[in-house]
């Protein structure tokens, strides 16, 4: 089967096609949702939040809201997209998805983040929704799923996890991957830190020794000007 590509995904998702996407495989630039997010549950935020932030943790693509797919994988790895449930507009609040990932996501603004009901070719009152994640710059990476725990006479507490796009599945990290990978962050600064100070040991000497040359070589052009002067005035 030949592969799909992102461009012809965006091609399809721009011209409103969407029965084009029949028989597509979900891959790790796209992945589908037959049921909008119920955001009044914590459960679907995190899952809302785990979505998002694995395709910005991997090389950005699409979430589409409508899309029904099939697990079967006997004939390939992907979910197979079988139906499109468009809906109409009104069901879902782009500005709310937006909110919930700001509050749910950290470092909280995703660059280039697009939310938007996309209406169908076939059909004008329906659609499906679209939420585009960018690929983000390395320097931001990790996006991480955080929320702040309050309860009444206690210490707010933040509760954080780590998911990333791997094939059709956005993969949640293991909380021993999650050590593993702060554990190693800790040692990698640590280790920075030692041979700066080591570096630093070295250079001290040579730097001492430098300005001491140059000190040297500034007397001797006092006194040479000093002596080129007393010779002048005998020559006078």
């Amino acid at each position: 089967m030949r592969e799909f590509t992102i461009q012809e995904l965006e091609k399809i998702i721009n011209a409103g096609d969407f029965d084009s996407l029949i028989g597509k495989i979900e891959n790790d630039f796209f992945d589908c949702k037959e049921g909008i997010y119920n955001l009044s549950k914590d459960s679907q935020k995190i899952e809302l939040a785990k979505d998002i932030s694995s395709f910005a943790n991997f090389n950005g693509g699409y979430i589409l809201i409508g899309p029904k797919t099939d697990d079967d994988r006997q004939t390939h790895l992907g979910d197979e997209i079988v139906e499109i449930s468009s809906f109409v507009q009104g069901l879902v609040d782009p500005n709310q998805y937006k909110k919930i990932i700001k509050s749910w996501i950290y470092p909280d603004e995703i660059h280039g983040l697009e939310i938007y009901w996309q209406k169908s070719k076939d059909d004008n009152s329906k659609g499906i929704l679209i939420i585009r994640i960018p690929a983000q710059k390395e320097a931001l990476k990790p996006f991480l799923i955080c929320k702040t725990v309050e309860e009444e006479n206690k210490i707010s507490e933040k509760i954080f996890g780590y998911a990333e796009r791997r094939g059709d599945e956005s993969d949640p990290r293991k909380i021993k991957d999650i050590h593993r990978i702060m554990r190693d962050g800790l040692l990698y600064d640590k280790n920075i830190e030692s041979r700066f100070n080591d570096l630093e040991s070295v250079m001290q000497p040579l730097l001492k020794k430098r300005k001491e040359e140059e000190q040297e070589n500034k007397d001797r052009d006092v006194t040479d000007k000093r002596v080129n002067k007393t010779l002048q005035s005998y020559g006078e």
